[in-house]
């Protein structure tokens, strides 16, 4: 699955899901934009990609921030020339009970998984609409498909993620833009690390997975890039679960 001459722009892309993503679609011969808030993480993530002879520079964008996602497509244009790929990865969680969920969890949520996801698509599909195509995937979460205590405010924006993925996809086939999501199961990264890092709880995890093993993201970066590729070319409005089984017991 080769991408060379593509440019992918990947949010959240000094993560624990974004590096990864990013180090993948690099090795698959795609230049790539990092962006991140956390500048020092971006740049991180591009230096490798350099190292390793990729094409690649960090961008510090609040994607929260619709003027600032204007500019950043400006830059990626001005630094690449193209936009053909989008990995909306950026997104952060909430683990509180219902009745103490504040309006500020709600907004901060809701701005960076479901803003944040609708906007960037919306400027990188005015680009990919005027070149004539491209691809998206959005990071969505097995929490769109199934419900868990204390992650309403999470499983609330990532099930818009769905719903974002599936109607751009109806709307922009037209425009030989693709548009899919990928749903990872249960996974060790800096967000989920203070709850994988209690032994009950992680066991109790565990026993819900048939691979009895956590998603890693390898496993989410894979996915990615086939949704990305050619090998998926009649692939879109789909959420890939990348979850080990959980979702099917």
């Amino acid at each position: 699955m080769q991408l060379s001459g593509k440019l992918s722009i990947v949010t959240g892309g000094g993560g624990g899901f974004g590096r990864e993503i990013s180090l993948t679609l690099a090795r698959a011969g795609s230049a790539i934009a990092v962006v991140d808030m956390d500048e020092e993480r971006a740049e991180e993530v591009a230096r490798q990609v350099r190292e390793a002879g990729g094409q690649a520079q960090a961008f510090k964008v609040d994607i929260t921030n619709i003027s600032q996602i204007t500019e950043l497509m400006e830059r990626v244009k001005e630094k690449f020339q193209r936009i053909d790929i989008l990995i909306n990865n950026a997104g952060v969680t909430l683990g509180k009970p219902a009745v103490e969920v504040t309006e500020e969890d709600w907004y901060r949520v809701m701005d960076i998984n479901l803003k944040g996801t609708f906007f960037m698509a919306q400027a990188a599909g005015r680009e990919m609409i005027a070149s004539g195509g491209g691809n998206i995937v959005n990071i969505a979460s097995i929490n769109c498909k199934v419900a868990e205590i204390n992650t309403v405010v999470y499983s609330t924006s990532k099930t818009g993620i769905v719903a974002i993925t599936r109607n751009l996809a109806r709307e922009w086939a037209r425009h030989n833009i693709r548009v899919n999501a990928v749903a990872p199961g249960y996974a060790r990264t800096p967000l989920t690390e203070f709850v994988m890092e209690q032994e009950k709880i992680l066991n109790a995890f565990l026993r819900q997975i048939p691979l009895r093993r956590l998603c890693t993201p390898q496993d989410v970066a894979e996915a990615v890039l086939y949704l990305v590729s050619d090998a998926s070319a009649y692939v879109i409005g789909h959420v890939l679960s990348v979850d080990g089984g959980r979702t099917i017991i």
